[in-house]
């Protein structure tokens, strides 16, 4: 469903398009407004995300390659200029986990302040329930 979404985005001539997936949920009052400011303040990045669960992040808020990829495409936007190499990747693949085998080679960024978090629940890739807060511990949250 991403990349259909983001093909359509290419289809339509669309500069950016922002993907929220249906278990998202927000960590504070104007979590969103949040979002779109730091969106706006990161328009140029190929890929900008609201937080990331996995992963190492440097000081400009990039995400860097590591040896465990990120995870995290909760709520996100992909710029048009990244739209090819975006569908190009698997389809079959854990999205997160492709794009993070390449973060040396483009530029992802991530919100100061984690504004999104995933709904514990069950998880259709791991076929289990799941719980993520463990998961922030360390990270700034925006509104807590």
């Amino acid at each position: 469903s991403h990349n259909r979404i983001v093909r359509l985005a290419r289809q339509q001539g669309f500069e950016n398009v922002i993907i929220a997936e249906d278990d998202i949920c927000f960590t504070a009052p104007n979590a969103w407004k949040y979002f779109l400011e730091q969106l706006e303040l990161n328009k140029d990045a190929d890929i900008f995300l609201s937080m990331i669960y996995e992963g190492e992040i440097d000081d400009n808020n990039r995400i860097v390659k590591a040896p465990k990829s990120f995870s995290g495409l909760t709520l996100y936007s992909v710029n048009s200029k990244f739209y090819d190499t975006f569908l190009s990747m698997d389809i079959m693949s854990h999205k997160d986990k492709k794009l993070g085998e390449c973060a040396d080679k483009y530029d992802y960024r991530v919100c100061p302040e984690f504004c999104t978090k995933q709904m514990d629940g069950y998880s259709d890739q791991k076929k289990r329930d799941c719980k993520y807060d463990h998961l922030l511990k360390g990270r700034r949250l925006f509104g807590v």
